[in-house]
């Protein structure tokens, strides 16, 4: 609020006129001597509103943009021709030749990366099948990266699982205690 109004003192001090120029001034020059003009001050009254402190400032009205009804008026007085963009002349761009390979060719090459990740997913799914048939509502943690053990290949696989399924909300995690079934504990 002080901010706005040493810039509007600012403003409005560089906008005035003084009524008595200095007399170096006037022996120098011939001007005649204009009252101060009122368009210049519109002009910054504009951006510098007066407002009470629980009104929400809103910005001018050439500042804003039109929305819903005004927002169709508007667009409508711009296209006063008639013209549109017309899709069915423009060419699709050029295929590169890293893209270019078609599905057919493409069909049935797996990628290591991509088996990696099929195989990771077939254990985790195993792992959250063989939590489904636990019948008790917790384990302790150590019993659960056990379980993780099972399907995985090395233990810092079986950690990353036991992560996984706890960020996942497959299972909580609190402290040493491991909650298998989450919506059974948000029930109750």
């Amino acid at each position: 609020m002080a901010i706005r109004r040493i810039l509007a003192k600012r403003l409005s001090s560089t906008l005035k006129l003084d009524p008595l120029p200095p007399h170096t001034v006037l022996e120098r020059s011939h001007i005649p001597a204009t009252p101060p003009d009122s368009v210049n001050g519109d002009f910054f009254r504009r951006f510098l509103q007066r407002r009470e402190i629980n009104h929400v400032a809103r910005l001018p009205e050439f500042l804003s943009i039109p929305v819903g009804e005004k927002l169709r008026e508007k667009l409508r007085s711009m296209n006063v021709a008639g013209e549109r963009i017309r899709f069915e002349r423009l060419a699709p761009p050029a295929p590169s030749t890293a893209t270019a390979l078609l599905p057919a060719e493409t069909m049935g090459k797996i990628t290591v990366n991509d088996a990696k990740k099929i195989l990771k997913i077939s254990q985790l799914e195993k792992v959250k099948s063989r939590l489904r048939e636990i019948p008790i509502n917790s384990i302790s943690y150590s019993e659960f990266v056990q379980i993780c053990d099972e399907f995985c290949s090395d233990r810092e696989q079986s950690l990353d699982f036991a992560k996984m399924l706890d960020e996942s909300g497959s299972v909580i995690v609190l402290g040493d205690v491991v909650f298998l079934h989450p919506n059974q504990v948000a029930n109750q």
